[in-house]
């Protein structure tokens, strides 16, 4: 078996922006541009950003929702962008994704043994009946649902509910890798809390294996294992959660745990100022040259213009994309 459940190899995605009297292709929007990185069995990696970084489109194209531009998905050992239609199809079992909105993500017309049992029918057809059926009944308690409720449709639970449907759904095929683009965002804190240990419990009971999407750092300090920071299409920091959040060493990495709200009590450690960024994020259609960091960076010179935005590694594990490697001593 190999080490990597998941390598990703300089993936590329954009999209054509078309304009003018013939509808022709004028420019591309740049929303992922050579992202690499390695997810190991039964390991978590979190994925934060500002909105509109990439991230939602790096996950759906790890899902193969997205065709990339170009690079390598090796989910497995094997590279998903030189698969067939039909080779994907039987491949898709073992990845599962789970949307941000349960309620648009399931088919309002079908009831909750519906929706579970349907990816059982088709990836193990040689389920009987009344297997599929104590599948379900099995899943569904997994997830938190009464069995008995199997026969209500998604309009009938609440959000919170409808999330764990949803969770129980991309169960259903026994994945391997489950990618979650931002599941919890859209719930109450205190659901949100009961689906993040929902989602540890089951990790630890089936050993698969979480692309973990959010823009909130404190969601993705308690789930993930390692980390990576995306900024305009481009990873600038990876580390374990320890590491980011004991050392960060990224400026904007540092900027986004500046503006994280902390609750200060009698005894609590006076916290370092607020990095307040200047300007505003550049447009992925004309990114800046280098650095696509540098027009905001408080530590940014003029080589940081010619940078190449490769990673490196500045501890065991700590992978930081920065001219300017001594910027994590500067405060």
């Amino acid at each position: 078996m190999n080490e990597n459940l998941l390598s990703i190899k300089d993936v590329v995605k954009h999209y054509p922006v078309k304009g003018g009297v013939f509808n022709r292709v004028i420019n591309q929007v740049k929303a992922v541009s050579g992202v690499t990185f390695d997810l190991k069995h039964g390991e978590t990696l979190g994925i934060v950003g500002e909105s509109g970084c990439g991230k939602s489109t790096l996950g759906r194209a790890i899902m193969h929702l997205e065709q990339v531009t170009s690079g390598q998905i090796i989910f497995d050992g094997i590279d998903l962008t030189k698969l067939s239609s039909k080779e994907l199809r039987k491949k898709r079992k073992d990845f599962q994704i789970i949307f941000q909105d349960p309620y648009s993500s399931l088919n309002p017309k079908m009831t909750v043994f519906q929706l579970l049992a349907d990816p059982m029918k088709n990836f193990f057809p040689e389920l009987s009946k009344s297997e599929i059926e104590k599948r379900v009944e099995t899943l569904m308690s997994d997830v938190g649902i009464r069995p008995e409720y199997s026969t209500r449709f998604p309009h009938e639970f609440s959000g919170g509910q409808r999330q764990r449907i949803s969770i129980g759904r991309a169960l259903a095929s026994m994945p391997k890798l489950i990618v979650c683009d931002e599941p919890v965002s859209a719930l109450d804190v205190s659901i949100q809390s009961q689906i993040l240990n929902l989602l540890i419990d089951l990790q630890k009971k089936y050993k698969f294996s979480y692309v973990f999407i959010s823009h909130d750092l404190h969601v993705v300090r308690h789930i993930s294992d390692k980390i990576a920071v995306m900024y305009l299409g481009n990873f600038v920091e990876v580390a374990s959660k320890e590491q980011l959040f004991t050392n960060p060493v990224h400026p904007y990495t540092k900027a986004l745990l500046s503006a994280v709200p902390t609750i200060r009590t009698k005894n609590s450690k006076r916290r370092d100022a607020r990095v307040v960024l200047q300007g505003d994020v550049p447009s992925p259609i004309n990114p800046p040259t280098g650095c696509y960091f540098h027009p905001r960076c408080p530590v940014a010179d003029a080589n940081c213009k010619s940078w190449g935005k490769s990673l490196v590694e500045v501890e065991s594990g700590h992978f930081v994309s920065c001219k300017n490697i001594d910027c994590h001593k500067i405060k």
